[in-house]
C-alpha cells in the first residue's frame, strides 16, 4: 500500500522553525510552514468506505416510558458503510451482534458511511462503552502495541535512544 502524497518540510518544534511562520534560519526551503500544509491539504475524497470502523462516542440510554428499552451507541462513522443486518463486533471487547436500526435524528437509516453522524442500535444488549470501537465481524482492525517508525535526525549530538 503506497502513499503518494507525500510532503518533506524541515521543522524545529524547539525554535518554531516553519510550524506556523517561515524560518529567517532556514533562507533555502521556500515551501509552506507546516500549519499552512495541514490547513490546505485536500481531505474530502480520503473516505475509506472498505474498512467499517465506528468509534463510539456517547451512549444513549434514556429512562423514559417512550423510550423504555433504548440504547443507542452515538458517533461518527470514520469508515466503512454500515447496513442494518449487519454482523458486527464490539471493540476491544469481541462482543458480537448485529445492527438493528441506525437512528439519524429522528430518521430511521438503511446504511451510514463516513462522515455521517449517527446512532447504531444493536440486536442484544452488550457492555459498550465511550471508547469502544464497533467493527464488520469479518473485517477487524489487526491490534497491538508495537509501531514501525522512520526518523531522521538532524542533529549534531547523537539520537539518545532508551
Amino acid at each position: 500500500m503506497g502513499n503518494n502524497d507525500v510532503h518533506y518540510l524541515p521543522i524545529s518544534a524547539k525554535l518554531g522553525d516553519n510550524v506556523v511562520d517561515s524560518s529567517t534560519n532556514m533562507p533555502w526551503y521556500t515551501g509552506p510552514t507546516f500549519i499552512g500544509l495541514l490547513e490546505k491539504i485536500p481531505v474530502g475524497g480520503d473516505h475509506n468506505f472498505s474498512d467499517p470502523r465506528f468509534p463510539v462516542q456517547y451512549v444513549i440510554r434514556p429512562i423514559t416510558d417512550q423510550f423504555h428499552d433504548y440504547r443507542g451507541y452515538a458517533g461518527r462513522v470514520a469508515s466503512g458503510v454500515f447496513k442494518v443486518g449487519q454482523k458486527v463486533v464490539a471493540l476491544p471487547g469481541g462482543q458480537q451482534s448485529t445492527i438493528e436500526a441506525i437512528d439519524f435524528g429522528t430518521e430511521s437509516l438503511s446504511e451510514a458511511f463516513p462522515p455521517q453522524s449517527v446512532t447504531i442500535r444493536l440486536a442484544d444488549e452488550i457492555d459498550i462503552s465511550r471508547g469502544s470501537m464497533i467493527v464488520d465481524e469479518k473485517n477487524q482492525p489487526r491490534q497491538g502495541q508495537e509501531i514501525e517508525l522512520m526518523v531522521c535526525w538532524l542533529n549534531e549530538k547523537p539520537l539518545n535512544i532508551r
